[in-house]
């Protein structure tokens, strides 16, 4: 059984560092940014963190998860402080139940073995789910149905899917992606994403137990790339779902941002200002509030439009880390929060 944990904390200087990780934090729909790192009760900070993954907790909104390569941080302040709540584990992806209150779900490594856990009460103590006999294939996602919430579905560094009908208590292997996944998603009608490294983006509509590709059109004769016919993507970073919008996917390749408004069958790219070949996309978010307001990190810079990507402002954030993650808090549209990792 994994325990909550109490030490292992960062430290650093809060502001006078060029390379500051952990969490920055804008209340004022991203206009200023400063670090959120305060670690509750000591002289510490996680100014040295690298974040893998920031999540609200739907039933309180008060409480954030972050995870990182040496653990799962907790804060029920907003950011204000941070407590260590699980050590002893490289975390690479957290989901929090949207109706069972303090019900969290991690997975990553640990001592060489993918795991998958979870905790019921909020991270004062965790079970273990899921080891993978195989050394180094770390579990890279985990999710939960928005449908039925004993569905839970995880994706391996090997290519595997794996789902759960009984919260985790026993496991599946339903398909074998072809590539190494890169991100999970479910969505809100029960579908699932897979996004892989150099294979694209996958959906099933059935929890996993059949596939549909939805990248294979982007090629010279399908993408509309605003003039330029000669684009095809072969990597692919990161996407999102426009929740407001059924069907609306964004994208993160090789070659941009990319948008599809009929859930993969066409694709067209969104032009940012800066040079592909010079900076890459590492993270987008769509806001919650309002569709047109879509948030890019390209490294330590975080672009953001309100006009569905016309036109675009830039950020750069107080630090030289990279941006990992863009989440919108759910309560309050003018907070933004930023997970900063290491720059690739």
């Amino acid at each position: 059984m994994f325990i909550a944990a109490g030490c292992d904390v960062f430290s650093g200087d809060l502001f006078g560092s060029s390379s500051i990780k952990g969490v920055f934090k804008s209340e004022d729909g991203g206009k200023t940014f400063k670090p959120y790192n305060l670690v509750s009760g000591k002289k510490a900070n996680l100014n040295s963190l690298a974040v893998t993954d920031l999540v609200f907790d739907p039933s309180n909104q008060e409480i954030i998860y972050i995870s990182s390569t040496s653990g799962i941080y907790k804060s029920t302040d907003k950011a204000s402080t941070w407590t260590m709540i699980l050590s002893n584990i490289s975390v690479r992806d957290i989901d929090v139940s949207g109706s069972f209150q303090a019900l969290v779900f991690a997975c990553g490594v640990s001592a060489g073995n993918g795991k998958i856990i979870k905790t019921s009460d909020g991270g004062a103590t965790w079970i273990d789910l899921y080891t993978e006999p195989n050394k180094s294939n770390p579990v890279i996602g985990v999710a939960v149905s928005k449908v039925n919430e004993k569905n839970v579905y995880a994706v391996l560094n090997s290519g595997e899917f794996i789902r759960s009908t009984d919260s985790g208590a026993t496991w599946t292997n339903l398909h074998k992606f072809d590539d190494a996944p890169v991100k999970l998603i479910t969505e809100k009608f029960g579908g699932v994403y897979v996004l892989t490294a150099k294979k694209g983006l996958f959906y099933s509509s059935n929890s996993g137990s059949s596939w549909s590709a939805l990248t294979s059109n982007l090629t010279t004769d399908f993408i509309q790339s605003l003039g330029n016919n000669n684009l095809s993507a072969s990597a692919f970073y990161d996407f999102t779902l426009d929740f407001r919008q059924n069907n609306v996917i964004y994208l993160v390749t090789d070659i941009g941002l990319l948008r599809s408004v009929n859930n993969g069958s066409n694709w067209s790219l969104i032009k940012l200002p800066y040079k592909t070949a010079t900076l890459r996309i590492g993270s987008v978010a769509i806001s919650p509030f309002d569709s047109n307001k879509i948030f890019v990190g390209v490294g330590y810079i975080l672009m953001s439009t309100v006009n569905g990507g016309i036109s675009w402002e830039t950020k750069e954030l107080a630090t030289q880390a990279a941006v990992k993650q863009v989440v919108i808090d759910p309560g309050n549209q003018y907070a933004i929060y930023i997970g900063l990792t290491d720059r690739k």
